[in-house]
């Protein structure tokens, strides 16, 4: 009888033990991942969207937050925060609850709110897998450098490098750990590097490069006896080369053909044509002997924009202005290198070091809002008060102003969103204000008293910061006057004027703060190669919608043989159309803009202060928060690749 069962029970043995087939959600699944690992961003939000369309519970908000990422990391930024709002971080399994903080992270970056961010990456390493360890330290090195920590950077990027696999972007961490290192004193790193034999290394090493700073084969036998002692470190066998090279590239640029990228048609195409007004006004002013060549091609497709940039490299172009698009400025960020030096034409985050020829040059509104908390704290304002509306943007230009302001340990700040579309401006501004709680004490006191008594509320802060369009602050201003805060300072964005006002704007707006570029708000004193009013005459239709844009060409045009200087640190800055001009760490163009006070005329207060001129003792709580106390302890229409 057994042996009869025998051949039964071997295909039952046999059918258990065989690998149950996979299901074509998990093979999706897979592939989505697979085409995340291979920076195929928008193919894999689109898999997992698909994906979750498809799931439910826990596994549907999985592939949302997976999508979301995907977005991000695509540059689909407002698309990926819409997605990422609808999720509950607390329904997620602990291993995507340690990716939805990492997620927050990169958009906190974004914002650069680097506090916020590095809040969200504690502890995050030891918890995550490898790969989710690698994008953390990442955003760290990220976030510590937007606070200048450099040190804190340094040791962070030592730990990311091993992690890292494309051997070019190594490179370009090792580069980039060197060149921090190399500004140190030595003793300062004895005491800030960790004891371990690659820090001892890096440390070593700086200090080599830092007694041969323009001498490879002075360097060579040096170098050799440093390997010697140190043979296991991981520096590249074409880092010391690639030192050089880089060393090489600072010295001033000689220009002979510039190669402009800038779509034609699509969105961008009205405002790249008043960037390419401002480009060819700086060319023509140049002396004609020292003129460049310069080549105009189109970038309407973000898709095109790497064989676009191979040729014009092979078309003999020596730098590149462009591209405008975020989608095309991110496709270069994460490229590993670049054939010639680029001066993009827009800001991008990436958890990955960009080229070392990779400059970016914007005019985002988050400047501006970081501008504004700096110039309120150097007049001594004490508590704000912030009206924005509810949207994506309003939200990231509350948080820039956040970081700034509690960065200079100064007050808590009141907020209220207002909704344009639900015109419900009034009730917004009572809120910040606190009427209806001041009508109330109001109503008390003069029951107490037995007889009417003047309404003079107090308020609640000391200053306004408007985020808005010209629309929201033309309503906006005349209701904070009418709910009693005639005299609080209103400040906002550059976005709420071109350079001049009508008569009932000009009532409205009287004695409003903004930031502003300095050609709109000196021309006489900027030195720029086109008067505003030339430009109006040449070039009307750019000058009226968008004025801030032709000086960013000019700038754009004035920068490139600039880059190289400005890569060195303390370097003065470019005194520009848009600003006064630096570069950060990551090549990004910083600009410190002119405050100016709105009215007939129009009054210059001066350039933004800088952070590190602000007296930290320089304000005074309001009156009804320090008796609570006890005694002893007392933009521009910017177009939509900016935004």
């Amino acid at each position: 009888m057994l042996h009869r069962l025998l051949p039964l029970l071997l295909v039952l043995f046999v059918a258990a033990c065989a690998t149950p087939p996979e299901s074509p959600v998990d093979a999706q699944a897979r592939h989505a991942e697979r085409l995340f690992q291979e920076k195929q961003y928008e193919a894999a939000a689109d898999l997992y969207l698909a994906l979750a369309g498809q799931a439910g519970g826990e596994k549907r908000l999985a592939y949302r937050l997976l999508a979301a990422d995907s977005l991000l990391q695509a540059g689909e930024e407002d698309k990926g925060r819409e997605l990422l709002a609808g999720i509950d971080p607390q329904l997620l399994p602990p291993r995507l609850q340690r990716r939805y903080r990492l997620v927050q992270a990169g958009l906190r970056l974004q914002q650069e709110d680097a506090a916020g961010a590095l809040q969200l990456l504690e502890g995050l390493e030891q918890e995550a897998g490898p790969e989710l360890a690698r994008r953390t330290l990442a955003l760290r090195a990220r976030a510590q450098e937007l606070l200048g920590d450099r040190l804190g950077q340094a040791r962070t990027l030592i730990r990311l490098e091993p992690r890292v696999q494309e051997e070019s972007e190594r490179l370009a961490l090792q580069l980039q750990i060197l060149s921090i290192l190399v500004r140190q004193p030595p003793q300062v790193l004895d005491q800030a590097l960790p004891p371990d034999e690659t820090a001892r290394g890096w440390a070593e090493l700086a200090s080599l490069l830092r007694g041969y700073p323009n001498d490879p084969q002075g360097v060579a036998a040096p170098f050799q006896e440093w390997r010697s002692l140190y043979p296991d470190h991981p520096a590249l066998p074409s880092l010391l080369a690639s030192w050089y090279e880089a060393q090489q590239r600072l010295a001033p640029a000689r220009v002979g053909h510039i190669a402009v990228l800038l779509p034609g048609q699509g969105p961008y195409a009205a405002a790249a044509e008043a960037i390419r007004a401002g480009i060819l006004a700086a060319w023509y002013a140049a002396d004609a002997e020292q003129r460049p060549r310069v080549t105009f091609h189109d970038s309407s497709d973000p898709e095109r924009i790497w064989p676009l940039l191979h040729q014009v490299a092979e078309a003999g172009a020596d730098m590149v202005i462009g591209p405008l698009a975020k989608q095309s400025v991110l496709q270069l960020a994460r490229a590993g290198s670049l054939p010639l030096p680029v001066l993009a034409l827009n800001r991008v985050s990436t958890d990955t070091l960009p080229p070392a020829n990779l400059y970016q040059y914007g005019l985002p509104p988050e400047e501006e809002a970081k501008q504004a908390a700096l110039q309120a704290a150097s007049m001594g304002l004490g508590t704000p008060g912030v009206l924005h509306p509810d949207s994506a943007w309003g939200e990231r230009l509350f948080r820039a102003f956040e970081e700034q302001w509690l960065m200079l340990d100064r007050a808590p700040i009141g907020r209220e969103l207002y909704h344009p579309e639900k015109n419900d401006y009034s009730e917004a501004v009572a809120r910040l204000l606190k009427i209806e709680e001041a009508k109330a004490e109001h109503a008390k006191a003069e029951e107490e008293a037995g007889e009417e008594l003047p309404f003079e509320p107090e308020m609640p802060v000391d200053f306004i910061f408007v985020v808005g369009h010209k629309p929201d602050l033309l309503r906006l201003r005349p209701l904070i006057r009418f709910h009693h805060g005639t005299s609080l300072p209103v400040l906002t964005l550059s976005r709420v004027w071109k350079g001049r006002l009508d008569r009932e704007e000009a009532f409205d707006l009287e004695g409003v703060m903004l930031p502003e570029i300095p050609w709109l708000a000196e021309p006489e004193r900027t030195g720029a190669p086109l008067t505003v009013e030339t430009a109006t005459r040449l070039f009307p239709d750019g000058m009226r919608k968008y004025p801030r844009l032709v000086a960013m060409g000019m700038d754009a045009y004035a920068l490139l043989p600039e880059l190289n200087r400005l890569s060195l640190p303390e370097q003065p800055p470019l005194q520009g159309a848009t600003g006064e001009l630096s570069l950060d760490a990551r090549h990004q163009v910083r600009r410190r803009l002119t405050w100016v006070v709105l009215g007939t005329p129009v009054r210059v207060l001066g350039p933004t202060p800088p952070p590190e001129s602000i007296d930290p003792t320089n304000w005074s709580p309001l009156e009804s928060e320090s008796e609570a106390l006890p005694e002893d302890e007392a933009g521009e229409t910017t177009p939509p690749a900016q935004r």
